[in-house]
């Protein structure tokens, strides 16, 4: 709702109320007559339409299916993994999570990135299998990875790793490298429109950061 149409209904409420509260016990303190009753039916309405106005768009949009992909810097969003003495693998992780009032079915997340040989972009789904959300549940998908050092050990990490299902071909993912780069991330169900979030991603002081871009 915009600040003209609040505006609207608070002067339509306020006129509702004045009249009822306020001038028919003082102009008319004995019984009402005909015109009087029609005055005071008019407040009543001015009041109900500006309660109706208010309150229905509220529930109009509980009802509207909404997806959308959360970004975090701590908690569910990021994992740190020791494997070894050398380095730490930690792994960023996105919320895709249902902000609308229906469950949600056949969701996906797709990834997408232009390729630093060709510049094309390349394209491809995030998650094996569609999943499904209920109102206000939330599924952690990995977005990208990269090792970061273990004082005293050098840099072992050479570029960002992107996520991507397993695959039985040769295919890999796209890499980003330590300077930067952004990625686009699109979710979709089978009931709300598509959401889109572009993430960049950069390595500084051997530490991986990332941001909405």
């Amino acid at each position: 709702m915009d600040s003209k149409h609040s505006t609207a209904i608070g002067l339509v409420s306020a006129i509702g109320l004045t009249i009822v509260a306020y001038f028919i016990p003082i102009l008319f303190p004995s019984i009402p007559t005909s015109s009087q009753w029609c005055i005071f039916a008019i407040g009543i309405v001015f009041i109900f339409i500006s309660l109706f106005a208010l309150i229905w768009p509220k529930v109009f949009d509980r009802q509207i299916p909404e997806l959308s992909i959360v970004v975090g810097h701590d908690g569910h969003y990021v994992t740190a993994k020791n494997y070894n003495i050398y380095n730490t693998m930690k792994t960023v992780l996105v919320g895709l999570k249902n902000t609308g009032g229906t469950y949600l079915t056949n969701c996906k997340l797709e990834f997408e990135v232009r390729n630093n040989d060709t510049n094309a972009p390349e394209r491809w789904l995030r998650t094996l299998e569609s999943f499904s959300l209920n109102q206000g549940e939330e599924r952690y998908i990995d977005v990208a990875a990269y090792n970061e050092p273990n004082p005293p050990h050098p840099p072992s990490g050479i570029v960002i790793q992107l996520s991507a299902p397993p695959s039985g071909s040769f295919w890999r993912p796209p890499t980003l490298s330590k300077t930067g780069g952004v990625v686009t991330l699109i979710a979709t169900s089978a009931e709300s429109r598509p959401c889109e979030v572009v993430l960049r991603l950069w390595v500084e002081n051997e530490k991986l950061h990332w941001e909405k871009a």
